[in-house]
């Protein structure tokens, strides 16, 4: 939720609206709730799917 509140509604709005996305940022979270350190931010998620070059639309390349 902190994040949450320090990104704009809209930019989350278009990330969710990408399937890939999605399952993205359920990834993200599920690692969180078990404790593992992916070393990934929660900003960097949304700024590499709001890149348009294919080669970094999955962060998890």
């Amino acid at each position: 939720r902190q994040y949450a509140d320090r990104i704009d509604p809209q930019r989350l709005e278009r990330l969710f609206a990408s399937e890939d996305a999605l399952f993205a940022m359920v990834l993200f979270i599920s690692a969180g709730e078990l404790k593992i350190d992916t070393g990934i931010r929660f900003e960097d998620i949304i700024e590499r799917f709001e890149n348009d070059s294919p080669q970094s639309r999955f962060p998890f390349n």
